[in-house]
């Protein structure tokens, strides 16, 4: 992918020419242990740069099963997809778990702008998660969380994917992905 400058004039054609990427692999399980459930998506060395941003969406599903439990949306990042941060718990005082015995379509947003480049760069992580309960949306969710600066290192090949777990696995519960997508937004 191309790299830009800062403050360089670019447009829709430089940016996403063919659409954001889109994986339509379905991930689906009982993770109680925080676990990959998108494509993990590559930003190859030399890529990103200052004031360069990209999106990672990811729409999913879960169906509770007896019991209300938390779950925890993350995204993850780095050279060796070992950095965390955490965009949403539910089961909190800020975002309640979802009800026993319900389903929620959701989807989740996490944006990375890097602040600046090289070895010891950094970036900002920020995202969403909204939900929604089946059929008729009787309850809809949002929470956001982030963290800024992470680092974030240029000069090498970057991964970022989302990974999710519930805090337990009474009741059990399916958290599904349909699919992620991913974009070059600058």
């Amino acid at each position: 992918m191309t790299g830009y400058n800062a403050q360089q004039i670019i447009n829709d054609f430089n940016l996403n020419a063919n659409g954001a990427q889109v994986d339509n692999t379905q991930y689906s399980g009982t993770p109680t242990t925080s676990t990959k459930f998108s494509n993990a998506w590559d930003i190859g060395p030399g890529v990103s740069a200052a004031n360069s941003c990209w999106r990672l969406t990811v729409i999913g599903q879960t169906v509770m099963g007896t019991s209300s439990l938390g779950q925890t949306w993350s995204l993850v990042f780095g050279p060796t997809i070992t950095s965390s941060i955490n965009i949403c718990v539910s089961g909190t005082t800020n975002y309640p778990a979802q009800p026993a015995s319900s389903t929620w379509i959701w989807t989740a947003t996490a944006f990375l702008v890097v602040l600046t480049g090289g070895a010891a760069g950094t970036c900002i992580v920020i995202g969403r998660v909204d939900a929604g309960q089946v059929p008729n949306n009787s309850s809809i969710d949002a929470a956001v969380g982030g963290v800024a600066p992470a680092a974030w290192n240029t000069t090498t090949d970057n991964t970022l994917t989302f990974f999710t777990n519930m805090s337990g696995s009474t009741g059990t519960p399916v958290i599904t992905t349909f699919c992620s997508s991913f974009e070059r937004l600058s």
